[in-house]
């Protein structure tokens, strides 16, 4: 069985929900789970609960666009903040 797992938050902060930590999945961030790759898909078999699998009104397909879209955001914002640094030390 995969563990699923978030990232942990420092020791020294309140313990609780950390909203930037990302989950992973043996180690793997589930932005980069390939569900495809998965020789086991009992959310496609008959009578299967999707609801048991994905959240929040997703399957499959609409997972595998939110993922993209959360690492092409998290890449724009990395990138926005290398440029505010730069801009920062420049001036």
């Amino acid at each position: 069985m995969e563990s699923i797992e978030g990232s942990q938050a420092s020791s020294s902060r309140t313990p609780g929900v950390d909203i930037n930590a990302i989950g992973t999945i043996d180690g793997t961030s589930i932005y980069d789970v390939d569900l495809d790759s998965f020789e086991d898909k009992p959310w496609r078999k008959p009578g299967a609960d999707i609801t048991d699998y994905f959240n929040y009104g997703f399957n499959e397909y609409t997972w595998k666009a939110y993922c993209a879209k959360q690492k092409q955001m998290r890449e724009d914002q990395h990138q926005r903040k290398k440029i505010h640094a730069c801009f920062f030390f420049v001036y």
